[in-house]
């Protein structure tokens, strides 16, 4: 091609790229001024409307790291503005740091999913981050403490160990969303002091997400409004995890004192990756204790082992699971998302929230087979306090802190 004629193709080219984004504006301009209700149509929600719409109760704290500075911004309910809060000694290559130390210490360790351990000195057991083998954890929690978390709890004037926690609902941004700051602390026999003493803490992927759960708030009716329990303790070609069977059995234990009628449990040759999806449009709550895979490349292939082959994201968000209330995911790494995508919520986590799931317990960490059970049987002893034939995961988050608070004590 002669370069005239390359020119000439890259200059018709651009007119249409030219021409089509005209278009686009016109189209957009249109919708807005001639249809009710798409005034803002594709465009982000203001400040004040973001503000109008959040929980009744507790902060939601917006964290943003950059080269040239690191803030946070903390949204109520009830504010005219959000509060602005510096953190001066946070930085992109900070958080890069500590990721690669925290991912390093897993890799050492051998903890890259739910395993059975036998033997407590095993190295590929979850070691408490006061051991000597859980100093690499313990830098890093205390790091986020000192520079990040405590900062802004001081700025908004949270008081440790209150008569009652306050929520709050982190939104990390970039290389954060690959850090534990719901954990961040100085774990130190004479000094210690986490985040846990200050508040009762949720992730969120986006504001937009909970604005919408609020302006879109709904209850299963009560024949829908039960657990649906999914135990893999033998998957075909993974290792075994036995304390799914635990894990199980003390959950029914607890729907059965606390009169919750609606429940079913699919364990082993019965879950199928048909007959899971099948049952999961029926109750509003599942519990899922299995192996799970991310697929890093293809995000919604990530999903979980049943039976008979993986129920992958793509899978599940197809349905229409229009009672979905909790889904508690009891396998390891459900709420770690891709390196290369930071800024995009497309782990396992992210992507029940995206089919519909008003609330996720999900761990970043590697998680011990023999630990489980009694954490899972502590959060359902609080979640069933309140009594009822249904379930409520409204309190889901206090549910999770009263049983990581039981088994750290």
């Amino acid at each position: 091609m002669l370069m005239s004629e390359k020119a000439d193709a890259e200059e018709s080219e651009a007119r249409s790229h030219i021409y089509l984004a005209k278009e686009w504006d016109n189209v957009l301009d249109t919708i807005r001024s001639t249809v009710p209700g798409f005034e803002n149509f594709l465009l982000p929600p203001s400040c004040s409307t973001l503000l109008q719409n959040l929980p009744d109760s507790g902060w939601v704290i917006v964290i943003n790291v950059h080269e040239d500075r690191s803030d946070a911004l903390a949204l109520r309910a009830g504010l005219d503005k959000p509060i602005h809060i510096e953190l001066p000694g946070f930085s992109p290559g900070k958080a890069d740091k500590l990721r690669e130390n925290l991912t390093k210490h897993l890799v050492e360790s051998k903890l890259r999913m739910r395993e059975a351990i036998v033997d407590e000195d095993d190295e590929r057991g979850c070691k408490p981050v006061g051991s000597s083998k859980g100093t690499g954890i313990r830098d890093v929690l205390a790091y986020l403490w000192k520079e990040m978390m405590k900062p802004i709890l001081d700025a908004l004037g949270l008081s440790r160990s209150p008569p009652e926690l306050p929520r709050i609902w982190w939104c990390a941004t970039g290389p954060l969303a690959f850090l534990p700051l719901h954990a961040a602390g100085l774990y130190e026999k004479m000094n210690s002091h986490t985040i846990f003493d200050y508040t009762i803490s949720s992730n969120t992927p986006t504001v937009t997400f909970l604005t919408n759960r609020v302006k879109n708030t709904h209850r299963a009716p009560e024949d829908a409004s039960g657990l649906l329990l999914v135990s893999q303790p033998s998957t075909p070609g993974l290792s075994r995890i036995p304390g799914t069977t635990k894990e199980v059995r003390a959950i029914q234990t607890q729907l059965a004192t606390s009169g919750v009628r609606q429940f079913m449990v699919l364990e082993g040759a019965a879950a199928t990756v048909e007959d899971g999806l099948k049952q999961m449009e029926n109750y509003s709550c599942v519990h899922l204790a299995c192996h799970a895979i991310q697929a890093k490349a293809e995000p919604l292939q990530s999903g979980f082992y049943f039976q008979d082959g993986t129920l992958s994201l793509s899978t599940i968000i197809k349905k229409d699971l229009k009672h979905a209330d909790l889904a508690f995911l009891s396998a390891c790494q459900t709420s770690v998302g891709e390196e290369k995508l930071s800024e995009e919520a497309v782990h396992l986590a992210g992507g029940m929230l995206a089919a519909g799931y008003r609330g996720v317990v999900a761990t970043m960490w590697p998680i011990r087979d023999q630990q489980v059970p009694q954490v899972a049987e502590d959060f359902y002893e609080y979640l069933l306090a309140e009594g009822g034939t249904g379930i409520n995961g409204s309190r889901a988050s206090y549910a999770l802190h009263h049983a990581i608070q039981k088994w750290r004590t």
